[in-house]
């Protein structure tokens, strides 16, 4: 069987294992996500502590919420909630059969032991795909607009409450000490959120993807490792920026910040962001939202340049924001190197990128920054006479030329270009125009 090659430069193709390994898509019949019930867990009576063979219940006033308890029974595993589409409010019980509730959530292991989707679920049992911007949303939990977890909660897992569209504010107890991934994805009206004393961990990027009102987010003095600073999640010294509340339409990075972490600024309503002048590290995708059109630098920055559509490294020439106007990129003289490291923001989807003669570098999966991979309509120029170097390119397996495009290069340097792409098995790939 011919080998299968990962392409940066044009539609990806999926491997052989992937299509023959009947993925399920998580829906039913109607349309609607599909719901799961109690898991079937025969196969296995424990997981990592818990008692997985005998489930316990709690009947709530609106819902029924259904529990493993630890193989010690003293604490409680809620991981399943029964609503219908007249509950409106889900208030979790602090103990069940005497045991103190510290766990809420569906977890991934619980998935594998039943042969389950790649995928999670939300507490109402609703596969959640992100990648596919599916929240978890149920008719029945159309109408929950509150939301109270147990006091003694210590560990809310990942899509635990994604897809609860009319919930406006949540509380998380203090004892959570860890936020990941699309937690609250898809809560829709959520305003005020409450982050835990013992946070010490955070999802940044997904964790409240979907959340447009989100615009009020407090956490207590005494937390060890964040702070909030005027809708920003700072690390405790206030030295990095690690994400901001997506209602804020601009971002100020304070002075006191220096790096800013992968996926900070990716997702949100920011249209415009500023930064300071100790900035000089910013993360991959740190900055790529898709509505910010304005990136501008302080004047006191000595270590970042902008030109024209291009933030970049001033000593290495690195390229590190684009922002796209109309859909376009012009990468300018003062960029020599162009890593996958990257932001771009304004777009999803460029039409062109122009990149200057100046470029001498490509380094890694360069092409990621402008989702070479999924968008296959930007065409791309290269203004330089001699191709640019290719960098940390030991993946045999991978394409780091753009393909399955329209790839511009100088007429008079058009053997150059063909030759460099037939020295990374690429030339079959595309078909090299001239300017």
């Amino acid at each position: 069987m011919m080998r299968n090659k990962r392409i940066l430069g044009g539609a990806l193709l999926l491997s052989m294992s992937l299509l023959g390994g009947g993925l399920s898509m998580g829906f039913s019949n109607n349309g609607q996500p599909a719901i799961v019930k109690a898991a079937d867990t025969k196969s296995q009576s424990t997981l990592a502590g818990w008692n997985i063979g005998k489930e316990v219940t709690y009947k709530g006033s609106e819902a029924t919420y259904h529990a493993y308890l630890s193989e010690d029974g003293k604490n409680a595993w809620i991981y399943l909630v029964e609503t219908t589409n007249k509950t409106k409010s889900l208030k979790f019980p602090d103990a069940v059969e005497g045991a103190v509730v510290t766990r809420v959530g569906y977890d991934t292991a619980l998935c594998k032991l039943e042969d389950a989707d790649e995928f999670n679920q939300n507490i109402s049992g609703v596969t959640v795909e992100y990648a596919h911007g599916v929240d978890g949303w149920s008719e029945k939990t159309i109408n929950v607009e509150s939301v109270v977890l147990p006091k003694n909660l210590t560990i809310l897992e990942s899509t635990a409450l994604s897809g609860l569209r009319k919930v406006k504010s949540i509380t998380i107890p203090d004892g959570v000490q860890k936020i990941s991934a699309e937690t609250f994805y898809g809560c829709k009206s959520l305003k005020e959120v409450q982050l835990p004393k013992s946070l010490a961990s955070f999802d940044n990027y997904t964790s409240f993807s979907a959340c447009p009102k989100l615009s009020k987010v407090t956490l207590s003095k005494e937390n060890k490792s964040f702070k909030m600073q005027k809708g920003l999640l700072l690390n405790k010294k206030g030295t990095k920026l690690i994400w901001a509340v997506p209602a804020k339409n601009k971002i100020t990075v304070p002075d006191s910040v220096t790096s800013i972490a992968d996926n900070a600024l990716k997702a949100g309503k920011a249209t415009s962001v500023y930064l300071g002048k100790k900035v000089k590290i910013i993360g991959k995708d740190a900055i790529a939202g898709k509505k910010i059109t304005k990136v501008s630098i302080s004047k006191k920055n000595k270590r970042l340049g902008k030109q024209g559509q291009c933030i970049y490294e001033k000593k290495s020439g690195k390229l590190l924001i684009a922002v796209a106007k109309k859909n376009v990129v012009k990468i300018g003289n003062k960029v020599k190197l162009i890593s996958e490291d990257a932001s771009l923001c304004g777009s999803r989807q460029l039409k062109k990128l122009d990149i200057g003669a100046s470029v001498k570098t490509l380094q890694g999966a360069w092409g990621e920054f402008y989702r070479a991979g999924y968008v296959t309509t930007t065409k791309v120029y290269f203004r330089s006479k001699n191709p640019p170097k290719l960098t940390q390119n030991n993946d045999k397996n991978y394409c780091y030329l753009p393909i399955f495009r329209d790839v511009y290069v100088p007429k008079a340097s058009l053997k150059k270009y063909k030759k460099w792409y037939k020295k990374n098995d690429a030339l079959q790939f595309v078909k090299l125009k001239t300017f």
